[in-house]
């Protein structure tokens, strides 16, 4: 089945009880899981990003880390949020940002841990998740195949249980730019599991994932359209008509099994063919091909094992219109 992640992300908008109520409130549209992200914006950001990205002198400037600062919840508090979670039945996770926040998250009792698109090349902190020895999820998103590849490699190499999710860091994402065969082409390349992680404003690029074979659903869910990503997420009633709509192309897409269903064989009987006597076959005759036909229902000898009749003798009259049946030839 496919697991469905609620990202809540930074939605809570630094406030516990605003986390706690959109933890029961995804829960409640159906999700299998809420997705945090967790992090200590000092050890997240250099106070030199602004230098760094303006390609200017060197100079402190705190903007980033203050503005990530907002969104920092305490320890005690991500006790209380696991067990909100546990309480409403869906398995809490989060993507670390840093070594310390998964000393953290390992002493909360995670199952599992995500690592974002941009943590892909954070030798640090992918090493620190490898210690724990749990599932890493990771989002492949800003990176060439060349270094996705290397992040991969490092992974499997401690025999990793790893889920790769197609994802392209766009906010919003424009259906050009989404791009669903690359995961297709990740599950080919590294023979892993893969999904999808969605920063499109609406559902369909999820429900397009799942029929081309997601086992993961990542979809950011708000609760309010101040929310620092609503642009890419879903309110509770729209993320639970993508669950509905998953779970019903679950359904429609099946094993891929040959095995003809039950209701299937009932209609069999009416609707395929049978061997049948073109004209009247008499007692003694021996059975050629000219003497058949097909026609429905069903039940008789199928045409396709026509072998099994021609050249037999009829051991009673067979009338014109007949199925013909085992116990007619021998």
């Amino acid at each position: 089945m496919v697991r469905i992640v609620a990202e809540i992300g930074i939605n809570h908008c630094g406030s516990l009880s605003k986390a706690l109520s959109m933890i029961e409130s995804a829960a409640a549209s159906g999700a299998d899981s809420v997705k945090f992200q967790t992090f200590s914006a000092d050890k997240f950001y250099s106070r030199y990003s602004s230098s760094y990205l303006n390609n200017t002198t060197l100079s402190s400037n705190y903007d980033l880390i203050d503005f990530f600062r907002k969104f920092e919840f305490t320890e005690d508090d991500y006790i209380k949020l696991k067990k909100a979670a546990d309480e409403c039945g869906v398995d809490f996770f989060s993507s670390p940002f840093e070594p310390d926040s998964v000393e953290m998250l390992e002493r909360i009792g995670v199952k599992r841990y995500k690592i974002a698109s941009g943590s892909l090349n954070d030798l640090f902190l992918i090493e620190k998740i490898l210690s724990t020895g749990k599932e890493i999820i990771v989002s492949t998103g800003l990176h060439e195949i060349s270094e996705i590849e290397k992040s991969v490699q490092l992974m499997k190499k401690k025999n990793a249980h790893l889920i790769l999710l197609h994802c392209v860091s766009l906010y919003p994402l424009a259906d050009s730019d989404v791009n669903l065969k690359r995961m297709i082409s990740l599950k080919d390349r590294f023979g892993l599991d893969v999904g999808f992680s969605d920063h499109s404003p609406d559902a369909l690029s999820s429900l397009c994932a799942v029929s081309l074979g997601a086992c993961v659903i990542e979809k950011h869910f708000k609760t309010e359209e101040t929310d620092p990503d609503a642009c890419v997420s879903l309110n509770p009633s729209g993320f639970k008509d993508m669950v509905d709509s998953i779970r019903r192309i679950e359904n429609i897409t099946g094993s891929g099994s040959f095995a003809v269903t039950s209701g299937e064989k009932n209609i069999a009987r009416s609707a395929n063919m049978s061997l049948c006597s073109l004209k009247r076959i008499n007692k003694g005759e021996k059975i050629t091909r000219d003497l058949l036909c097909a026609k429905r229902p069903g039940t008789g000898i199928s045409p396709l094992d026509i072998e099994l009749v021609l050249g037999k003798t009829a051991i009673e009259d067979i009338e014109e219109d007949c199925l013909i049946d085992a116990k007619y030839i021998g």
